[in-house]
């Protein structure tokens, strides 16, 4: 069986290729290693799309290769299965950004909006022709919170917290705090869905905040394992591609 790991910034996701279970922890604790401790035996491969750093990329190496298992790390390409970068530098674009798209690409064949609102809040356009038109990158929900308030959230232990989906004038700091962000991030998307009404058919959300987002623009869809359904496609093409080179 083959492993899947969608390492982010804050959580790491992992599940076994083809099955519908997710399991999920914070990046740093010890649940990923007990659990691979427990069932690397019936594991021969693992792919991994990660936008961790190189050290804790090492760690995982180090991990697999103790148990003998073969591992290969997901990059961004300049074109797979139809979806074309718009990156000039293709490996430049974030993985876990690159296997979303591709994952809605080989399902839809259409054009889409994507908006991964985690750490940091990503949103991505492709064309009904496949190719990435761009997107943007911006300060999650918590983090631009804790920019504004600052160590008295993090003490409060607040920074984490999932905002209360509201476009309302606020009527105290905290509340003022919180829609404005979502208001801001809101119309930053509606913004995009009125400049590309046009061709514009489908949109979806994934990340902690979706749900915040999606009460706000209900006609998006939420999407909770688009990394991992991307990396499957990748690391299948890339079996793929293996097979043939071996032949010749």
């Amino acid at each position: 069986m083959k492993l899947l790991i969608d390492v982010g910034n804050t959580r790491i996701k992992w599940r076994i290729n083809g099955a519908s279970e997710l399991f999920s922890s914070p990046v740093l604790s010890s649940d990923f290693s007990e659990w691979l401790i427990r069932n690397n035996a019936e594991l021969d491969a693992v792919a991994i799309s990660s936008v961790q750093s190189r050290q804790c990329n090492a760690s995982l190496i180090e991990l697999f290769e103790k148990f003998e298992l073969e591992y290969w790390f997901a990059k961004s390409d300049s074109e797979s299965l139809g979806l074309i970068s718009a990156y000039s530098n293709p490996k430049n674009l974030g993985v876990d950004r690159w296997l979303a798209m591709l994952a809605l690409w080989h399902r839809l064949k259409t054009g889409f909006m994507v908006v991964d609102a985690g750490t940091a809040i990503t949103i991505d356009l492709v064309g009904n022709d496949g190719k990435h038109l761009g997107g943007f990158i911006l300060p999650g929900l918590s983090m631009q919170r804790q920019a504004l308030l600052g160590e008295s959230l993090v003490l409060k232990g607040q920074v984490d917290e999932v905002l209360s989906p509201s476009l309302s004038l606020g009527v105290d700091t905290d509340e003022a705090i919180d829609n404005g962000i979502l208001a801001s991030t809101v119309a930053l998307i509606q913004r995009l869905i009125a400049e590309n009404d046009s061709w514009l058919a489908h949109m979806f959300f994934t990340g902690g905040d979706a749900q915040s987002l999606k009460a706000l623009i209900p006609q998006a869809q939420i999407e909770e394992a688009l990394v991992m359904d991307g990396l499957s496609l990748a690391w299948n093409r890339e079996q793929s591609e293996r097979s043939v080179s071996r032949a010749k």
